[in-house]
């Protein structure tokens, strides 16, 4: 008999109730505390969200994140933006009116009269962006009130 025959292993399996670490801080992590806070089961987040419950179960477990229009509704359960990172960067703030106002990228950039794809280098932070396009931005953010002049 082999020495390794005689060892078992034995592991405790955690809970699918279980809470998750609050130094996780992923949306999963905050979706399933508020929700076992709140005494509710996956389906009727799901249906809260009006998603299929898998697309639920991918939030929780990090797989996906919701659309641009799943955002909002999001925010709305969970009581805070968790997309907002405080900085007040141009980018940032490009990202919370979109959400805000349930606008893609493209929608924002014709309301602005500009080419998408200057939003989307904008909110991934794209170290080239012309002076004259953030000005076009500040002053559109001024004029919506959605970001202060600095």
């Amino acid at each position: 008999m082999f020495p390794i025959c005689n060892i078992t292993l034995t592991v405790k399996k955690t809970s699918p109730n279980s809470y998750p670490s609050y130094k996780d801080t992923t949306l999963g992590a905050y979706l399933k505390r508020k929700r076992l806070g709140l005494k509710m089961t996956r389906v009727g987040c799901s249906r809260l969200f009006d998603v299929s419950l898998d697309t639920y179960r991918n939030w929780e477990w990090n797989w996906f994140t919701p659309n641009l229009f799943q955002k909002k509704k999001v925010n709305d359960f969970l009581g805070f933006n968790f997309w907002d990172d405080k900085s007040q960067s141009l980018s940032n703030r490009c990202l919370m009116y979109r959400i805000d106002y349930g606008l893609t990228q493209i929608q924002l950039a014709e309301l602005m009269g500009i080419n998408s794809k200057t939003v989307i280098r904008l909110e991934s932070k794209h170290p080239k962006i012309s002076n004259e396009i953030v000005r076009k931005f500040k002053d559109f953010f001024v004029l919506n009130n959605k970001l202060e002049c600095k």
